[in-house]
């Protein structure tokens, strides 16, 4: 029920509040991914496998998959990678306009992260 008036909020505004509202769940969504998956490798890696062990990264990444995709799903549709962001434009599904402002969130949360 919370997703319906979330979506239907976002639906509401004007398009430029929905197209940043869905920038930012693309942030949040690839921050998430590549937070649980980067620490997962990091832990394995500098404890040199005696506190974890591959199939933990896995899951790690598994997981940090299945909570970006449900934050980012209702608002954006989750693409969460540029190429998935390009498919769905040379299928049409989203405007050029969206897909220019995907990768560009993105691009601002690598780049904020080498800061």
């Amino acid at each position: 029920m919370s997703e319906v008036i979330r979506l239907e909020a976002v639906k509401l505004r004007s398009p430029w509040v929905r197209l940043l509202t869905e920038c930012v769940a693309e942030l949040f969504g690839t921050t998430i991914l590549i937070l649980f998956g980067c620490s997962s490798v990091a832990q394995y890696i500098l404890s040199r496998g005696t506190l974890s062990s591959y199939l933990s990264v896995n899951f790690a990444f598994g997981f940090g998959t299945f909570i970006a995709i449900y934050v980012a799903s209702p608002v954006s549709g989750a693409h969460l990678n540029p190429a998935v962001s390009i498919a769905m434009l040379s299928l049409r599904s989203i405007t050029p306009l969206q897909c220019l402002t995907y990768i560009v969130s993105r691009m601002f949360f690598w780049i904020s992260m080498f800061m």
